[in-house]
């Protein structure tokens, strides 16, 4: 079960699939949703991964 954080709620998640041989730092997603969400939004961290199941 998920608890909300206690002063911002719930805090979304996201997975990002890279295309087969494209180039993407962990910084272009932040940077991506940053543009994108309310200036409220933060991010609370973040973790990549080389492979996949």
């Amino acid at each position: 079960m998920l608890n909300p954080h206690d002063t911002h709620g719930f805090e979304g998640t996201a997975f990002v699939v890279r295309a087969r041989r494209a180039l993407l730092t962990e910084d272009e997603p932040i940077a991506w949703c940053r543009a994108r969400a309310a200036a409220r939004k933060y991010r609370a961290w973040s973790s990549s991964a080389t492979n996949s199941p």
